[in-house]
C-alpha cells in the first residue's frame, strides 16, 4: 500500500500490508448520514495512525484491508517456511 502525502512537495511512503497491526473507523453523525468515514490503520513501522479520510462506504473498505492484511500474513509466513525448509536440505 502506498501513502501520498503534500501538495507542492510530494512524499510516497509504502508500506507493507501485513504490517498493519490494528485498523478502526471513526464517523461522525455527518459521516454516517453520508456513509463515509475515517480509517485509521496502525503499523508497526509507521509512526503514528494512518488515516484514510473520508472513505465512501468505509466499512466494506475496512473488510476488504482486513481481508488482504490477512492474506499478505498467511503468504509471509509460507514463504518463510519454505526459506527455512530450503536451508534446512542444504545442511
Amino acid at each position: 500500500m502506498f501513502i501520498e502525502e503534500g501538495i507542492f512537495t510530494k512524499t510516497l511512503k509504502e508500506f507493507r500490508l501485513y504490517r498493519i497491526s490494528e485498523l478502526f473507523l471513526k464517523q461522525t453523525i455527518w459521516q454516517r448520514i453520508f456513509d463515509e468515514g475515517d480509517i485509521f490503520l496502525k503499523t508497526d513501522t509507521y509512526e503514528g495512525d494512518i488515516v484514510l479520510k473520508n472513505v465512501l462506504m468505509p466499512k466494506e473498505i475496512m473488510d476488504m484491508i482486513s481481508y488482504h492484511c490477512d492474506l499478505h500474513r498467511k503468504a509471509r509466513v509460507r514463504n518463510i517456511e519454505r526459506f527455512e525448509d530450503h536451508d534446512n536440505e542444504e545442511e
